[in-house]
């Protein structure tokens, strides 16, 4: 998508490079957008979103899609009520950008017969396992997952440091190990009253707690849910937002409760947040009003979330 956008002649120079060969230096200007730049993504989703307003009278629908829907580089995610629907935007869209030089590739679905009018070099071809704006995917059971990261350390020499690497490590955006990771956050919080700097030795006390932290990590097991939260059914839709404090740690969970035009009940999990408690203690019923006020803003982000 990058070498689709070009760059204007007077603003080349900030992508010149210098370039040597025996002795003799060269001066090269880049006339398209690069993958190292870190504008690069900006520019690019600017100029598609551009293009996509110029032509908004011609393509009405398509415009709401690729405003939408393109989310950080150049992935386009969007669920669809119906297969019907699906493919007809995957093929609207897909005409639609090749007007304007973007060739869309690398199509995926978890319905096979959504890409049945794409052709197969523009698929990708095994339903595998896919990251989606950090997430595991697996297309086949429609499900997300959590990935483990390899949390490589000196087993013998563990300082403070590590800690924060392996807290930094655990995206999870939804919290579906939020249990594990407050875990090591509480912990990181502890050697930070203590007053451990970063690159002093944990003792024997604090190394035992970390080793039983990893073991119970690496014994996790998977941890699979479903990506569609919404059932294609006629009924009424429920947030439930839950909240608890401790002295630890406040904590809010969400979940989606769907009773169907049947009297079928279903129950989803959304997401999940967590903070470590202040350093400066408090008291419980202080830290159950924390947990309210985590809870109401998790309520608020979910309400105004697109489908």
């Amino acid at each position: 998508m990058f070498m689709q956008v070009g760059i204007k002649e007077e603003a080349q120079d900030v992508l010149r490079v210098l370039w040597s060969n025996n002795d003799e230096v060269r001066t090269t200007k880049y006339q398209l957008l690069i993958c190292g730049a870190t504008c690069s993504r900006a520019c690019a989703l600017f100029v598609l979103q551009k293009w996509a307003k110029d032509n908004r009278q011609q393509h009405p629908e398509t415009f709401e899609s690729i405003t939408k829907q393109f989310y950080m580089n150049d992935d386009f995610i969007q669920t669809f009520s119906t297969d019907e629907e699906a493919a007809n935007t995957a093929t609207e869209l897909k005409h639609v950008l090749k007007t304007g030089g973007f060739n869309l590739n690398k199509f995926l679905s978890n319905k096979p017969a959504v890409l049945e009018n794409i052709a197969e070099e523009h698929r990708i071809g095994v339903l595998k396992l896919q990251k989606i704006l950090g997430q595991t995917w697996n297309p086949e059971s429609d499900q997300l997952l959590f990935a483990k990261p390899k949390l490589s350390y000196d087993n013998e020499n563990i300082i403070q440091r590590n800690l924060l690497s392996m807290a930094a490590s655990l995206f999870d955006p939804i919290g579906k190990i939020l249990p594990f990771a407050i875990r090591l956050r509480c912990i990181l919080q502890k050697l930070i009253k203590q007053g451990h700097n970063w690159y002093q030795l944990l003792s024997k006390e604090n190394y035992h707690e970390i080793q039983q932290w990893r073991e119970d990590f690496q014994n996790m097991p998977p941890i699979q849910i479903p990506r569609c939260l919404v059932p294609n059914v006629d009924g009424t839709h429920e947030l439930h937002t839950f909240t608890d404090a401790s002295l630890s740690a406040v904590s809010a969970v969400a979940y989606l409760r769907t009773i169907s035009t049947d009297s079928t009940i279903a129950t989803h999990y959304v997401i999940s947040k967590s903070k470590a408690a202040p350093i400066k203690q408090m008291s419980i019923p202080k830290l159950e009003r924390k947990a309210v006020s985590l809870g109401a803003e998790l309520t608020g982000f979910c309400s105004v979330r697109p489908r």
